[in-house]
């Protein structure tokens, strides 16, 4: 029997999961085994989250992640689904009278209007991970079309300009995760940290420390 309870407002989320076991050939597995035990607060304007008790902590997409019995803080950018965070391909153009531009990504259309004349650009974001081909259609008064093909590359993985992305973890180590209630070994720490260099380029720094376990 599986459960998880939960207390939350303004103050945040606590919860505990767990497990209740009965097996009609061995007691020795019977009774109660508890999972996670933790209270969590996310910060939406700041994009902040605060974590206390059982945790996995954060690491960069090449770095490990850990169990831990601790404190997190983190940047948590799943708290606002409308900021984007990797950078995002502009398609420009120039039109020599009022025209209606269409932009087809990989086939598709995915943006379109009416542009005056002189140069223009479109950003619409297109949902796509990896390499694409965009085709910027534009078509003049006169019924004259002009269309420009631009190859690019979007990665989820890379970071705006500017923006920053960062945990840090301490606790001690979860251990027997599952077959004790309460197991912990010696004191342990992560933190890592990413930032947008340019939109090409994103820095990451990644760092562990700990005692025997």
């Amino acid at each position: 029997l599986w459960n998880e309870w939960r207390v939350f407002g303004e103050f945040g989320v606590a919860s505990t999961t767990g497990v209740y076991r009965h097996l009609s050939n061995d007691t020795s597995g019977d009774g109660y085994r508890r999972y996670d035990t933790s209270w969590r607060l996310s910060d939406e304007q700041r994009m902040i989250t605060y974590e206390v008790g059982d945790l996995i902590t954060r690491s960069v997409s090449w770095g490990s992640t850990v169990r831990l019995g601790g404190a997190q803080i983190s940047r948590d950018f799943a708290v606002r689904p409308d900021v984007i965070t990797y950078p995002l391909p502009q398609f420009s153009g120039s039109a020599a009278m009022p025209s209606a531009v269409d932009l087809f990504i990989n086939g598709y259309r995915s943006d379109g209007g009416n542009v005056e004349p002189g140069p223009f650009t479109l950003t619409s974001m297109p949902y796509v991970n990896g390499a694409g081909e965009a085709v910027v259609v534009v078509t003049d008064a006169l019924g004259r079309r002009v269309s420009t093909t631009i190859p690019f590359y979007i990665s989820n993985e890379l970071l705006r300009e500017g923006l920053s992305d960062y945990a840090l973890a301490a606790g001690s180590i979860r251990k027997d995760y599952g077959l004790k209630d309460f197991s912990y070994g010696e004191g342990a720490a992560s933190g890592s940290f990413r930032h947008g260099v340019t939109d090409n380029v994103t820095f990451d720094l990644h760092g562990e420390t700990g005692n025997r376990f």
